[in-house]
């Protein structure tokens, strides 16, 4: 009997270990991907999920990636980012640009934050109220009043495979409204979530409003695409498309 009792403490104990370790390990790794953003993210998905296009937030590999092209600007500099969410490619944008005015390759900037979900933008707040180079901006972009050919780069998180086509064809033109000619655009997609959602659609004999989402976004591409990268250290894994709007 006393026998018996040790073997199952000891089961026990090593069971309560193996959480314990199992925890702290996804803490970690959580932390290595999404830095502090992943508890405010997760709320929001808890809160109103069909407004979150993604399961997790997007990695850091994927923040360096979507901001790239800040590298490259010069003078005053006016940058807008759609879908800020919690702030994790926002912080990425605001390190990079910083940098440059430090260095004196830009002579100003200033960042726009763009962002539907109001406790996203209490929190974007929060988190940027002692940088006023940044400006939370609580609305759809469609309705975001600011003159043609404003910014020289957009960031767009935006999760068009939530949205019907004619919403995303009217994001994107805005898109191509506010941006300088030849600026940047660039924005993130899932990969196989289209794909996936097809199929899951088409049981339902729904997939034709997919099939023209997705339609519409490569012809968006080929028009003005300069390049797609892979990026693999994220949940799931993402393209990051990089393009330049010739007007």
């Amino acid at each position: 009997m006393i026998k018996n009792t040790n073997r199952s403490g000891s089961i026990l104990l090593s069971a309560a270990l193996l959480t314990a370790l199992s925890t702290v390990g996804l803490y970690q790794g959580g932390k290595f991907l999404w830095g502090e953003d992943a508890v405010p993210f997760f709320k929001g998905i808890l809160r109103d999920p069909k407004t979150n296009g993604a399961f997790t937030p997007c990695s850091r590999f994927v923040a360096d990636d979507i901001t790239k092209p800040l590298h490259a600007l010069r003078g005053a500099v006016q940058v807008l980012e759609v879908g800020a969410g919690t702030g994790q490619f926002s912080k990425r944008a605001y390190v990079i640009l910083k940098d440059l005015l430090d260095k004196n390759i830009i002579t100003e900037f200033h960042l726009d934050l763009v962002e539907i979900d109001a406790a996203y933008c209490d929190i974007l707040r929060k988190k940027f109220a002692d940088m006023p180079e940044i400006t939370v901006h609580c609305a759809d972009v469609t309705t975001l009043s600011k003159a043609d050919n404003y910014y020289d780069a957009i960031i767009s998180a935006v999760p068009f495979t939530r949205m019907s086509v004619d919403v995303v064809d009217s994001i994107l033109k805005s898109y191509v409204r506010m941006v300088k000619p030849c600026g940047s655009l660039s924005y993130v997609e899932l990969m196989w979530l289209p794909n996936i959602k097809k199929t899951i659609l088409s049981f339902a004999h729904k997939e034709a409003e997919t099939v023209a989402m997705i339609s519409l976004l490569k012809d968006f591409q080929a028009h003005y695409k300069v390049e797609t990268h892979k990026v693999w250290m994220n949940i799931t894994p993402a393209y990051v498309h990089h393009l330049s709007i010739a007007k």
